[in-house]
């Protein structure tokens, strides 16, 4: 027998249906009436609840992440609870004297020098009789004519000059009695001059100022007690023979200063600021982790092709951080006051401080995640937030608020800006109150700087966040698409203004550049010419590519790189881009797709193929919105892509790229999907990014929706998607729980979500079992009606069986787009014709098989089946070689024999045909071969079973076409280096 099996022009009809009772059961897409109205607010709800699903199913790293602030609190607590504790009573001492560890000369030394006032007034006769009974060395009062002679004498000898009294005016005033209501003669004016900043410390106590001015004081005191004869006070430091009767300072009779209780003493006090400061590091690292790993993985970009708007998204990560930080603050304020760290401060003031430090640590995180790629450098960056934050407090408290003087009203508060130095300053400012046994309260907040902390700190959350914010869209990584840096200020961007639909963009030079590339006759075969009258002209060019181009630069070398030494070397050794490699090597710019044109009619599958590194990706996400093109345009739907040569950047609509990812689904490469979710809830969170509202059931669906409310119809709707992907079964299990295949048949789902115009699907079927696999064919087939599919696949069986055009990309060129079977005739090795010999005498085969099994042979044999019949591979070669006389044996056993059939031919085989002109002048040759064929089967006389005829499969075409690009390559290298 012989049959002859033609080549197919429909080839998807190779794809069985796998579906139950698929002639009558419809896809969700088909049975229900569905549009996309994405809704900011409905996208912040949705992120919003799956943040909360997402941490509460995680509760090892939530409580992490809750507590972590906690536990170092805890141990500041334990720190405060290992020092020194509070004594239980006041260690008073007397003022240090001014004869005792003040000068360098003890021979030669003024301890007390004055100006203003005779030797014989009564003021220095009072003196000098405290001195005498009080100072342990001689303290002889020493006149100076005038305040200059006095500070003369003090720049002469610093270390030998204690402290000079400026006297305004005699003390005669104070020598006499009192008035009933007072009088001017009760105020007495001086001033002390104390600066031993060269031998001690300045301050107080050690400068002797304290000392000198109780003197003056109980000396004035005294006169007037006198003149109202009363009995004068004893000497205001201990008198030598008398140092005085308790420790508690009872009974004594000079003056005393003691240090507070409390943690005066100790050295947590001046690190508690530093301390709570260093305990928000957690709450940075938290969003800095959560934003660059949704960012590396692409869960945010997936999500942004689908619809979501950038602001719900980072307000929802901001609102479950803060959130969260409410908890932790509340926690930490417990510890604080339960371990006595504060005690007597109002908690409400403290937890508002740390709330809004908090408020500000998140804004520190989300600006930090928009300059880190990669989740590896997240704790690096979150110690450098660290250091900037400790250090710019450590830095203020160094040369501003460590001063001990008034810090000047404006300079605080400008330094307020920064968070950390208002809170340390404040924590500072509330432990050194605790310290002296006091408190800040609402009624005393105005005092120091809390209130003005509060404030400001309130402002720093405006203005880091504003930052964070617009960061994030001007530098959005290399997953997104960034906008200009003006955007704030555009009315597109807010939705103002009537949006510009792009239905006719001239691009001249990139048309011209395709129809040159397709008219010339050396390409102009690559490419099949396609037909399109057939489609309606609102069908066609949904998507339309024109000279695309994206470069991507490298470099400099690792050396220019080098802290400090890098810098050297780009001054006195720039880099070049004629250096390609090593350490000194310069920018070198990588073109990953150069000059693509495409289209994508409305109702089509495209294949889009190519080896790794070919460009298909770039090319896809250019598409899709995710990154902006070096050159060329891009037109979706009729609306013109951001970065496309068609418009400048100061007249973009901010609005087309969400105009056009509203109407898109998408099924990445790799699955972006949440672990801890479920896969109903995990549609439910994309339907309402893509604002999914069903309205109701088509009329050919059998059912009718006018009962159903929106909440039910779109339930019905996702059952019937996840029926569609053979997931209704498992649509309560979580997605962690899914195998390979599941996640992927998931992916395509999502992507399906909501019935959008352009369907990008990138391996959809990767990794998938044979029958999974068949399963999502079928369903990407039924769903290709009323849209514009692009297919991408390292399975040429896929690509063969889905797409209705395939283009074929290598080293971001493209090399060919045509239907399969252009394909496979113009550059598969042609026909492959099949023939099973007959190896035995016929009438040994009538004895092997019974006469009923022989009915197909002898209507074939007719009278010569009593004839011996072996085959005859040399006349069967000479009879396919006189049809087609380039035809060669490629197979060939004892029980078959393949030949070749080829279609394609040189240039001098062509004879000035064309490669479409040659392949039709082959396949014009079969009728013949076939009718020889039989006639000479049917003579039996080639000792031929049966006749296959297959074509070439889109494997070896694409095989065969990187082999012609990689000889063209190599051959090239060879004649340059022939140079």
């Amino acid at each position: 027998m012989h049959q002859t099996l033609l080549p197919r022009n429909d080839h998807a009809s190779s794809t069985t249906s796998v579906h139950p009772a698929s002639s009558s059961r419809l896809t969700a897409q088909a049975a229900f009436n569905v549009v996309s109205e994405p809704s900011s607010g409905k996208q912040l709800v949705a992120l919003g609840i799956k943040n909360v699903k997402v941490r509460t199913r995680d509760l090892a790293q939530t409580i992490n992440a809750l507590f972590q602030p906690v536990w170092m609190m805890l141990v500041l607590v334990f720190l405060h609870l290992s020092a020194k504790q509070p004594s239980s009573h006041m260690a008073v001492k007397a003022l240090p004297f001014l004869s005792v560890d003040t000068c360098k000369s003890t021979t030669d030394c003024t301890y007390f020098g004055y100006t203003g006032v005779p030797a014989t007034d009564p003021m220095i006769t009072e003196l000098s009789g405290f001195f005498a009974v009080s100072e342990p060395n001689t303290v002889v009062p020493k006149f100076y004519t005038d305040e200059a002679a006095m500070r003369t004498a003090y720049d002469a000898s610093p270390v030998n000059f204690v402290v000079g009294v400026v006297f305004t005016s005699p003390s005669a005033g104070l020598s006499v009695p009192s008035a009933a209501n007072g009088s001017a003669t009760d105020q007495y004016n001086y001033a002390i001059l104390a600066n031993h900043t060269a031998y001690v410390s300045h301050d107080y106590l050690t400068s002797r100022y304290a000392t000198a001015q109780a003197y003056i004081e109980r000396a004035a005191i005294n006169l007037r007690r006198k003149a109202n004869n009363k009995t004068p006070l004893s000497s205001p430091l201990p008198l030598k023979n008398d140092p005085g009767s308790a420790d508690t300072g009872a009974g004594r009779t000079f003056i005393s200063y003691a240090n507070f209780v409390g943690l005066g003493t100790s050295i947590n006090s001046s690190l508690n600021a530093f301390y709570v400061i260093f305990c928000f590091q957690a709450v940075w690292l938290g969003v800095l982790s959560i934003l660059v790993v949704e960012k590396k993985n692409r869960i945010r970009s997936t999500m942004a092709m689908m619809g979501m708007t950038r602001d719900p998204y980072l307000i929802s990560v901001w609102a479950m951080q803060n959130v969260q930080n409410l908890v932790t603050c509340a926690l930490m304020i417990f510890i604080l006051f339960v371990g006595r760290i504060f005690t007597n401060t109002n908690a409400l003031i403290v937890w508002l401080l740390l709330i809004l430090f908090s408020f500000n640590a998140t804004a520190f995180g989300s600006i930090a995640a928009v300059f880190i790629p990669d989740p590896k450098k997240t704790n690096t960056a979150s110690f450098l937030i660290l250091i900037a934050t400790v250090g710019s407090y450590g830095v203020c408290l160094a040369l501003v608020f460590g001063s001990g003087g008034a810090v000047d009203p404006t300079k605080e508060t400008l330094l307020f800006l920064i968070p950390s130095v208002a809170l340390g300053r404040s924590i500072n400012y509330i432990t050194g109150v605790e310290a002296a046994l006091g408190g800040v309260t609402f009624e005393n907040i105005s005092t120091g700087p809390c209130a003005k902390a509060l404030w400001m700190m309130a402002a720093d959350c405006v203005i880091f966040y504003f930052l964070a914010w617009y960061l994030d869209a001007v530098f959005p990584g290399e997953f997104g698409n960034p906008l200009p840096y003006d955007f704030f200020l555009r009315p597109s961007y807010w939705g103002l203004g009537e949006y510009r639909r792009v239905t006719d963009i001239a691009q001249q030079s990139a048309t011209q550049s395709v129809e040159t590339a397709r008219h010339d006759p050396t390409h102009a075969d690559m490419f099949e010419s396609a037909n399109v009258s057939h489609i309606p002209v609102e069908d066609r060019e949904i998507i339309k590519v024109r000279g695309l181009r994206k470069a991507y630069s490298t470099g400099p070398g690792w050396a220019y790189n080098i802290p400090l030494w890098g810098l050297f070397f780009r001054i006195f050794y720039p880099p070049k881009s004629s250096r390609t490699t090593g350490a000194f090597s310069g920018v070198q710019k990588q073109e990953v797709v150069s000059g693509l044109d495409l289209d994508v009619h409305k109702n089509e599958i495209f294949g889009f193929l190519g080896h790794n590194g070919a460009g298909k990706t770039t090319s896809l996400s250019i598409i899709m919105g995710m990154v902006n093109p070096s050159a060329g345009s891009v037109i979706v739907n009729g609306h013109l892509l951001p970065g496309s040569d068609g418009v400048g950047r100061g007249d973009m609509d901010l609005r087309t790229l969400g105009e056009v990812q509203k109407q898109m689904g998408v099924c990445p490469q790799h699955d972006v999907l949440f672990d801890t979710l479920t896969a109903w809830e995990t549609l439910r969170l994309y339907a309402t990014i893509k604002g999914v509202k069903v309205l109701g059931r088509k009329t050919d669906a059998g059912s009718s929706s006018s009962n159903s409310s929106p909440d039910e119809l779109l339930d019905e709707y996702l059952e019937h998607l996840l029926e569609d992907v053979y997931l209704k079964e498992k649509k309560n299990e979580r997605v962690v729980t899914y195998s390979g295949g599941m996640k992927r048949k998931l992916s395509v789902a999502i992507a399906l979500i909501g019935d959008p115009r352009i369907l990008i699907m990138d391996e959809p079927t990767t990794g998938m079992d044979v029958f999974t696999r068949k399963q999502v064919w079928q369903l990407i087939q039924d769903s290709k009606a009323g849209r514009s599919t692009i297919l991408t696949t390292h399975s040429m069986e896929e690509a063969d069986a889905l797409s209705d055009r395939i283009a074929i990309l290598s080293h971001g060129q493209l090399q060919t787009m045509g239907s399969s079977l252009f394909l496979k005739n113009r550059f598969g090795l042609g026909y492959r014709l099949s023939l099973e010999k007959r190896r035995v005498m016929l009438a040994d085969q009538k004895q092997q098989h019974p006469p009923q099994q022989e009915i197909q042979s002898t209507s074939v044999l007719g009278s010569h089946e009593g004839n011996v019949v072996l085959f005859d591979e040399a006349r069967t070669t000479a009879i396919v070689q006189q049809h087609f006389s380039d035809a060669t044996i490629d197979v060939n056993t004892t029980t078959d024999i393949t030949y070749v059939l080829p279609t394609t031919g040189t240039a001098e085989q062509r004879n000035g045909r064309t490669a479409q002109e040659y392949i039709q002048d082959k396949k014009a040759a079969l009728p013949g071969l076939f009718a020889q064929l039989d006639e000479e089967i049917a003579a039996n006389r080639l000792g031929v079973k049966s006749v296959g005829l297959s074509l070439t499969t889109l494997e070896e075409v694409f095989v065969s076409l990187q082999e012609q690009e990689e000889a063209a390559k190599a051959a090239k290298e060879e004649a340059e280096t022939s140079k």
